[in-house]
């Protein structure tokens, strides 16, 4: 094993804080059932507004142990990650309405 997958395998062991989210993974069908892409987008956030994280799934966050992904669920996975980027893509890239307060009120000269 290489420094970096060995320093992750501790950083695991240790559990979750403010840098590292682990998430083990439900499956509905073709579908991953948990984490809903939605939980997904908000973690993505708070990792990028603290302007750093790792999220590693297919980790048990209570046992603290990699259970994997299993092989034939690996395209359901990255849709799933996929639209989790894409929801909080469409978050920050829609026209933002000022408040009703905000409007725009004449200056008067002094």
């Amino acid at each position: 094993m290489d420094e970096s997958t060995i320093d992750l395998l501790k950083r695991i062991r240790l559990g979750e804080d403010s840098s590292l989210e682990l998430q083990d993974l439900r499956f509905r069908g073709d579908q991953v059932a948990d984490p809903h892409r939605h939980s997904m987008a908000d973690e993505f956030a708070a990792m990028a507004n603290t302007g750093s994280g790792t999220f590693v799934l297919g980790v048990d966050d209570k046992l603290k142990t990699v259970v994997g992904i299993p092989l034939d669920k690996l395209d359901v996975v990255e849709r799933s990650v996929v639209a989790a980027i894409l929801i909080l893509g469409m978050y920050f890239l829609q026209p933002r309405q000022p408040p009703p307060h905000a409007a725009l009120r004449p200056i008067m000269a002094r």
